[in-house]
């Protein structure tokens, strides 16, 4: 049996995509990776130095990746399931897939239009967090919700905000790229950018809704990546 890592997008926690346990096919096991920082492993958070050191706790959570093992992040998910995938190859580990979601490719040029907020004041974080809809208004209008979602949100984008790509990379592993039709963040161009991401196979795949379409079209988007992962178990063409 192989498996499948969901990353949550920014701020996200692994609680939202639990449809998808059941969405998802039983011929793979679905795990969710509770990120540095949150959950159970929030005091993380206060021990990390910064990406590279961000990246290598969350790749300490990945486990058996010596079996067919598909990465899939949402949003700035896709940017440490990239980066994850990257480290697996380095150690030797093949059978692997990326699945990046609404997110655009890190290309020098695209790295330059994050945007910098990570140190903006907790109401103008949030102006800029609704851009990306999906953010509940109770959230934003309790002061206790607030507190304690806004920490989390804040250092996933201090770390979005720290990455760096200089080489460039491509990986060995075929990667699907999906969005949201309506995304008012990212477009077709900078997701289909990263076709020039991997060695292998890439395809894009286009989904009614906005930035957050796989939360609130779970039904179909999982359909979707069943077939997917039909065809990477397979080794059909994906």
């Amino acid at each position: 049996m192989g498996q499948i890592y969901i990353i949550p997008h920014a701020g996200g926690n692994y609680s939202q995509y639990l449809s998808y346990k059941d969405l998802l096919t039983n011929k793979i096991e679905t795990i969710f990776l509770e990120l540095p920082g949150r959950g159970s492993n929030v005091k993380d958070q206060e021990h990390v130095t910064g990406w590279n050191d961000f990246i290598e706790k969350s790749f300490e959570l990945v486990a058996n990746p010596d079996k067919p093992t598909i990465i899939m992040g949402h949003s700035f998910g896709s940017l440490i399931a990239f980066e994850l995938v990257k480290r697996l190859e380095e150690r030797g580990f093949k059978n692997l897939l990326l699945i990046t979601s609404a997110y655009l490719a890190p290309t020098t040029e695209n790295l330059k239009k994050i945007p910098k907020v990570s140190q903006l004041s907790d109401d103008c974080l949030w102006e800029e967090v609704k851009k990306y809809g999906a953010i509940p208004a109770n959230i934003v209008q309790d002061p206790k919700l607030n507190s304690f979602f806004i920490k989390p949100l804040r250092f996933d984008f201090e770390m979005m905000e720290s990455y760096q790509n200089p080489d460039l990379t491509k990986i060995q592993s075929p990667i699907i790229t999906l969005l949201g039709a309506d995304d008012s963040i990212y477009d077709f161009s900078q997701m289909e950018e990263w076709k020039h991401f991997t060695k292998n196979s890439y395809k894009l795949k286009i989904f009614n809704g906005d930035h957050f379409y796989l939360l609130k079209n779970a039904p179909v988007v999982a359909t979707a990546i069943n077939q997917m992962i039909e065809n990477f178990l397979s080794g059909s063409r994906l």
